[in-house]
């Protein structure tokens, strides 16, 4: 580390300093005895007598030991204040180790707890007026912060906040929601989305971007300039100046109530944070997958599957399958080239289990089915594909039927953007519904489609 090898760096110094000292003591020692033989040569044989001698042998005794005495003062006060640098230097050695290295933490463990300890960092910071953004340094780690937050949590969770020390609020308040919620618990946050990731296919190919504020604005390109072929000498007239849009992202509210007894939570061997983590997760999972396929805007997301169709504008065109009742070769393959070729590289399907069952009958012209397993290079392994494009299984699109918007192909990424605000808050009520305590329980996230050329939709229809 930096501060290891400028502790050492330090050291060295000083004892070059002390060795300098030495030298230069060395030199004026000689320097006095070339005088005193300069002197005595000087002398005539009967001038030079024992009384001489030896009072230029005391003067020069009473010089060495005074540089002697200044050179070990000076000796002792450059080491004494060596020392105490090279005590600060370690102090702040011990103190970036502590908050790089996660504390106390199996290896198999360190990669999460130093992500919960991030998002702690980052929601402190939220507090403190820094921007959420910005990019924390490995000693801006609060992992001490962190674990004395997390321990005061659970207990937060099994007692009434009444029963907390000052000390307990003091970790608990360092995690407080900037927006005024009750308590932030990074774990939490990050568990949840890891476990969406994991149900939504949406997020997983969606552009995904956190934001400290209430909502999300971009800028919309979707205009162009004009232009005309002219002779040498001519005055083009072609003069359109191309319109930038704009686009609203509004980061919804949604909210679950899981509970418990006093009882449950009193029990020292209930992990109460994995229970109420696991509960929030699974509501939170199926609210969002839903939302961002079929949201209506209105309190929630925007789905991709709710715009009218259409070829301009804030319109999504929509391909026929070719049956009412299932997939044909033609369908799939004129929805595929109905995307420009830009998105093709990162283009994907989304289809219900059901839908993925019929699709998988269809055969193309050469008798051969579209539907394909083939093994993928590195780790993704062994990947489903519709006509060469990867196909994922989405439970919220509908499942086929007439006129039903059956499948969705493009690149989700391009498409779709997800707002996320920073922090899940809990808030504990043991009153509303005794015996349980209640933790109402809250985040902030939003969707809409920012670019409608880059998907298709699939309808079931001859």
């Amino acid at each position: 580390m930096p501060e290891v090898s400028e502790v050492m760096d330090q050291a060295l110094a000083e004892v070059k300093t002390l060795g300098g000292n030495l030298k230069a003591i060395h030199e004026s020692v000689q320097k006095d005895l070339e005088q005193i033989r300069s002197e005595v040569a000087g002398l005539s044989k009967g001038q030079v007598t024992d009384a001489l001698v030896q009072s230029k042998i005391d003067a020069f005794g009473t010089a060495i030991g005074s540089k002697i005495e200044e050179a070990q003062k000076a000796a002792a006060e450059a080491a004494q204040e060596a020392a105490q640098a090279v005590d600060a230097r370690v102090d702040a050695v011990e103190t970036a180790m502590r908050r790089s290295a996660v504390p106390g933490a199996a290896p198999e463990d360190a990669k999460a707890l130093r992500e919960a300890a991030v998002a702690f960092t980052k929601a402190s910071a939220a507090l403190a007026g820094r921007k959420v953004g910005d990019v924390l340094d490995d000693g801006d780690i609060d992992f001490e912060g962190y674990k004395a937050y997390r321990k005061n949590f659970g207990l937060y969770l099994r007692r009434d906040e009444r029963a907390l020390s000052p000390d307990h609020w003091k970790a608990l308040s360092s995690g407080s929601d900037p927006d005024g919620g009750y308590l932030v618990e990074p774990t939490v946050s990050a568990r949840i989305l890891a476990k969406i990731y994991e149900s939504s296919p949406v997020r997983q190919l969606a552009a995904v971007e956190t934001i400290s504020g209430t909502e999300l604005e971009i800028r919309v390109d979707h205009d162009e300039v004009d232009f005309e072929w002219v002779g040498e000498t001519d005055l083009p007239n072609a003069g359109k100046t191309p319109q930038l849009g704009k686009k609203r992202i509004v980061a919804h509210t949604m909210a679950a109530r899981p509970k418990a007894t006093q009882q449950l939570l009193e029990d020292a061997s209930v992990d109460v944070a994995a229970w109420l983590d696991n509960k929030v997760a699974s509501k939170f999972a199926r609210g969002e997958n839903a939302a961002f396929l079929l949201g209506t805007g209105r309190g929630m997301p925007r789905g991709l599957l709710t715009y009218p169709a259409g070829t301009s504008g804030e319109t999504v065109e929509q391909i026929a399958t070719g049956s009412a009742t299932g997939f044909t070769f033609e369908g799939i393959v004129n929805t595929i080239y109905a995307l420009k070729e830009g998105y093709h590289g990162r283009a994907t399907w989304l289809m219900q289990r059901a839908s993925i069952g019929k699709v998988m009958l269809v055969k193309d012209g050469d008798n051969t089915f579209v539907f394909k397993n083939v093994l993928m290079p590195g780790a993704r392994g062994l990947e489903t594909t519709l006509s060469g494009y990867p196909l994922r299984m989405a439970a919220d699109v509908p499942a086929v039927a007439t006129n039903a918007l059956c499948a969705v192909f493009g690149d989700i990424g391009a498409a779709y953007q997800i707002v996320d605000r920073l922090g899940v808050t809990t808030q504990r009520d043991p009153y509303t519904a005794k015996p349980f305590v209640e933790f109402y329980t809250r985040r902030r996230v939003g969707g809409d489609v920012v670019n409608f050329e880059a998907f298709k939709l699939m309808k079931a229809s001859a």
